[in-house]
């Protein structure tokens, strides 16, 4: 049977927090993000830049901003609402700007329709468009319905569009040609990389005869492309830097103010002037070397988008940037708020160790090695008590803003980062582990919501007699398999329940058993007569999906899975313990032989200003005052006119289109209600107390004796589940593996 299995707990909009940088008079780097507070959310999605007049164009979903890149300011605008009131519409998200050699251009890639944009003073405006040769893209299926699989990326060369289809061999991309009047005319180049607008009607492209057996990509040459020929004239075979994986993430672009081509490769930046010796220029953050976007500005400035990291305006004198002092990372870069970070040091030359891992963190710090300056952490996979007993890392409460930042969290994650007075790491990021339950459910049926582990086995032993029959699209947990699941969970709380204690772990306890005796007494297949769903595919629902992550206050408000009743719940061991909260943890610690300590501590002192407002929130209890949505009423009014523009198509159509406009007017209404009554605030003071609730008894999971011991225990337990050993042997030789590896571990 299929399965909700899908967790969306995804990132809120963020705070203007580049509007009150400028407003405090706080210093801007050059290579500091742009519209932090907008690109923040995963909700905005770039896919080109180009630029117009000296400002920056860029298009999310129905939104045009043009930026100006000395100060940050922009301005937004709807781009279907520059059409005429007869102009065939498509989807609102499937605008894409498209840059060329002269003025950019507008696509609406779901009708094939091109429009040329112009600027009145700040006023926006299309052209007539030209009717492109769609039909090759336009996918049918049965009953009639129909979609349109575009191409991901477009340039203009000339009055040429180039389209970057996806190639066959489903690696890079083969270009085809739309003439001045429309006509489709396929391309054959090479295996495309990258195409950007080039001059004289021409465009340049990165092409490569394929992967090698390391699976990089052979031989990337940039080459000149004439679009009336389909003639390719190599002009510069670019070297790849770094590893293959960061060969694989290659873009161009071209300034032809200053006759300077410009090369990602991977983490990066090279220039090439007058097509010379490619010198280094800049660099990318790692986690955001496949979303980079690229446009020239003239003046050494280049404008990168990082997907969700925002806009940079980047620096690209070469000498300035071979100037630079080194700050080297070890571990992990893919955390939220470390592309931003990066921009924020402009200084600084921040680059990742190739080959961080664990094991070889803690050799180099007992080896003194002093080859880099700050490193990521996981404290479930770190020993990070013995890394401050030993000195492992630097002292950070010399610094006011780290002190303050880390003073405000919960006790038990002090403790995790901090030692006698001082602190040794900054909280980046985090999560709690809790269960989700359907809120509708437990609503219409009355039923109240288990608080134990014991409430939990009663509900799912009571379900095929008091539910399955009214409710045969649900079911009270994922049943295949329900008692190994239910098991599992149990052990977890359990074990969750004694490192919160603190003091002697073992397995050895009245509690345990009377937790797992019960399950084992439930009856085999309890539940499994739930009839499966007889509808058009829909999703068989759980009641109770058990141990999510959260990482936000989006499942307080019902948004914890793809519908929009899921609820967090947290289940205790039995009556008599609290229910806890654990709490994975990331951080960074300075390496204290470090050769550039304030850069070290700057880059920490940064990270600060961009980590997400609702983790400091999830993690500080005194952090409690309501976060309001700024943009409420420009969402609803921009809600309220797509649905105008849906209603007033469907008054106009007929048919399947008709039902199809239908179906969306529906939706778009229940969006706009929603909107109303739940996008007022980020963070409502109901949700904030709900969380306080629930993490009012939390610890840090941190690598211990027991934690090590953990995989071996979990094996142990497969084989009592498997029923290859009974309870009793199951919990002698669980304590006795984990006395033995703590012993070892100290």
């Amino acid at each position: 049977m299929t399965m909700f299995r899908r967790l969306a707990l995804c990132a809120l909009a963020a705070l203007m927090l580049a509007a009150q940088a400028f407003a405090s008079g706080q210093p801007q780097a050059a290579t500091g993000p742009l519209l932090l507070d907008e690109f923040k959310s995963n909700n905005l999605y770039v896919r080109e830049l180009a630029v117009l007049d000296g400002q920056l164009l860029l298009v999310s979903n129905d939104t045009l901003y043009r930026i100006d890149t000395p100060t940050g300011q922009f301005t937004r605008h709807s781009v279907s609402g520059l059409l005429t009131q007869d102009a065939p519409r498509g989807s609102r998200y499937n605008w894409q700007l498209v840059p060329g050699d002269a003025a950019p251009q507008l696509i609406d890639t779901e009708t094939g329709l091109l429009y040329p944009l112009t600027f009145a003073g700040q006023q926006p405006a299309l052209g007539a468009p030209r009717a492109l040769d769609w039909g090759n893209y336009r996918v049918s299926l049965e009953g009639g319905h129909s979609y349109v699989d575009a191409p991901p990326g477009y340039v203009m060369a000339g009055d040429t569009l180039l389209a970057l289809e996806r190639h066959p061999a489903g690696q890079g991309f083969q270009l085809t040609a739309f003439d001045a009047q429309g006509k489709r005319r396929p391309l054959e180049t090479p295996i495309v990389l990258s195409a950007a607008p080039f001059a004289q009607g021409q465009a340049l492209v990165l092409t490569s005869a394929g992967r090698d057996e390391q699976n990089t990509w052979q031989n990337p040459t940039v080459s000149i492309l004439n679009p009336q020929t389909g003639e390719v004239t190599e002009k510069l075979q670019l070297a790849p830097q770094g590893t293959a994986q960061d060969a694989n993430a290659m873009r161009i672009t071209y300034d032809k103010s200053e006759d300077v081509l410009y090369a990602q490769l991977g983490q990066h930046l090279l220039r090439y002037d007058r097509w010379g010796q490619g010198q280094p220029c800049g660099t990318f953050p790692a986690d955001s070397i496949y979303e980079v976007l690229l446009c020239p500005l003239g003046q050494d400035r280049l404008a990168a988008s990082l997907g969700s990291a925002g806009i940079r305006v980047m620096d690209t004198n070469a000498r300035r940037f071979a100037d630079k002092p080194m700050l080297t990372i070890w571990g992990d870069p893919y955390l939220p708020g470390f592309s931003q970070a990066i921009g924020l040091v402009d200084d600084l030359n921040v680059r990742l160790r190739e080959g961080a891992s664990t094991d070889g963190l803690n050799a180099a710090l007992i080896s003194g090695d002093d080859t880099f300056d700050v490193a990521v952490v996981r404290l479930e996979s770190t020993d990070f008590q013995s890394i401050m007993r030993k000195g492992y890392a630097a002292d950070l409460s010399g610094s006011d803003a780290i002190r303050h930042y880390v003073e405000d969290l919960y006790p038990s994650i002090l403790q995790a980062v901090g030692r006698d007075e001082s602190i040794f790491a900054l909280l980046v990021d985090g999560y709690g582990f809790l269960q989700l339950y359907e809120g509708f459910f437990f609503e219409k049926t009355g039923h109240p919501l288990p608080r134990t582990v014991a409430e939990l086995v009663d509900f799912i032993e009571g379900w095929p007699t008091q539910y399955a029959e009214e409710w045969p699209q649900m079911e009270p947990i994922y049943m295949a398999a329900y008692k190994r699941t239910l098991a599992q969970v149990a052990l977890d709380i359990y074990q969750d329940a004694m490192r919160y204690k603190g003091g002697t772990f073992t397995y050895d306890t009245p509690l345990l058993r009377r937790m797992l005796k019960a399950i084992d007494a439930m009856p085999d297949g309890a539940g499994e007569d739930s009839a499966p769903m007889e509808n058009n595919g829909e999703f068989r629902m759980e009641v109770l999906p058990l141990r999510e992550q959260i990482r936000d206050f989006h499942a307080f408000r019902g948004e914890g899975r793809d519908s929009y009743t899921f609820y967090p719940l947290l289940l205790a061991a039995d009556d008599n313990e609290p229910a806890v909260m654990r709490l994975e943890v990331t951080a960074l610690f300075i390496n204290p032989r470090t050769k550039n300590l304030d850069g070290a501590m700057r880059f920490l002192e940064n990270y600060i200003s961009v980590i997400n407002p609702e983790l400091r929130m999830l993690f500080s209890p005194d952090m409690n005052m309501p976060i309001p949505n700024p943009r409420h009423e420009e969402q609803l009014a921009a809600q309220q006119a797509h649905l105008d523009d849906l209603t007033a198509r469907r008054d106009k159509a007929q048919g399947a289109e008709r039902t199809e406009l239908e179906r969306l007017v529906d939706i778009s209404t229940k969006d706009l209600a929603d909107m109303r009554e739940n996008g007022r605030w980020l963070v409502s003071e109901e949700t904030i107390a709900a969380w306080r609730a629930m993490a009012e008894h939390n610890y840090v999971n941190q690598r211990t004796g027991d934690n090590l011991a953990a995989e071996e225990v979990y094996n142990l337990f497969s084989r009592y589940l498997e029923g290859q050993m009974d309870l009793e042997q199951f919990i002698r030789e669980a304590d006795a593996k984990t006395r033995l590896i703590m012993k070892e571990s100290q």
